[in-house]
C-alpha cells in the first residue's frame, strides 16, 4: 500500500504514512498498532494465532495524525459493499417509484431491510424486469404506505414455473417455508414483523434496538 511503512509489533512507535491504511485503534480512535496492508491482515493481528499473540485494539482504516489519532476514511471494502447493495436496491420494484417518496421513513426501512438481507447472502428479487437477472428470483420487498411497512416475500426463480414446475401442492409448501424463513430471520435480525392476512409474506413495519431485540431472542431461547 503506497506510503504505508512495515507492520509494526503492537505498540504505539508505528511509522508515518502518506496514505489511508488499515490500523488498530483504541476506543479513542488512537492507534495502537499497524499499518495493515489490508482489512483481513488487520483482523489477524488482533487473535491469539497472530505472530504477536494476540493486539488489543479494533481493525479501523484511515489516516494516521501526527497526534497519534486515526482519521478515518470509507475502506475500499466500505467502497465495494455500497456498490453492491446499491446494485441489490436497483433490483426493487417500480411500486417504490410510484407510491413512496424519497422522504418517507419507508425508503429507510428499504435501506435497512436491503443490507441485512444482502449481508446473509440473500438477493434482492428484481420485481419489476429492471435488470437482466430477473428470472433469478430472490427476496421481493413491496412498499404498503397504508399499513405503514414493506411486504416481504421469498420468489423462486422463473425455472420453477416455466422449465421445471412442481405440484400445486409442493409449490405452496416451498413458497410457505421460504416465506416463513425469511420471518423469522428478519424477527431474529430485530425487525418488528406481522403476518400478512392469510398469506405466509410478512409485514415490516420497522426496526427494533439492539438491546431490546438481544432481549426478546434470550426470552424466546428460554421459552423454547
Amino acid at each position: 500500500m503506497q506510503g504505508s511503512g512495515p507492520v509494526r509489533d503492537c505498540g504505539t512507535d508505528q511509522q508515518e504514512t502518506t496514505g489511508p491504511a488499515w490500523w488498530l485503534v483504541d476506543g479513542a480512535d488512537r492507534v495502537v498498532a499497524g499499518p495493515y496492508a489490508d482489512q483481513g491482515e488487520a483482523v489477524w493481528a488482533t487473535g491469539p494465532l497472530s505472530p504477536e499473540g494476540g493486539c488489543a485494539g479494533t481493525p479501523a482504516y484511515g489516516t494516521r495524525r501526527g497526534s497519534g489519532r486515526l482519521a478515518r476514511r470509507p475502506s475500499p471494502e466500505d467502497r465495494a459493499w455500497l456498490a453492491d447493495l446499491s446494485g441489490e436496491l436497483e433490483r426493487v420494484g417500480e411500486e417504490w417509484d410510484l407510491l413512496v417518496d424519497d422522504a418517507s421513513p419507508l425508503v429507510g426501512l428499504l435501506c435497512q431491510l436491503g443490507a441485512s438481507l444482502v449481508e446473509v447472502g440473500l438477493p434482492l428479487h428484481d420485481c419489476s424486469g429492471r435488470t437482466a437477472t430477473r428470472s433469478r428470483g430472490g427476496v421481493c420487498l413491496t412498499p404498503s404506505p397504508l399499513q405503514d411497512g414493506v411486504v416481504v416475500a421469498w420468489s423462486q426463480h422463473l425455472r420453477t414455473t416455466r422449465e421445471a414446475p412442481r405440484s400445486p401442492e409442493t409449490e405452496r409448501w416451498l413458497q410457505e417455508t421460504m416465506n416463513r424463513t425469511l420471518d423469522a430471520l428478519l424477527t431474529g435480525l430485530g425487525f418488528t414483523t406481522a403476518p400478512m392476512g392469510s398469506a405466509s409474506a410478512a409485514l415490516v413495519t420497522g426496526r427494533r434496538g439492539a438491546l431490546e431485540a438481544s432481549g426478546s431472542d434470550a426470552g424466546d431461547a428460554a421459552g423454547d
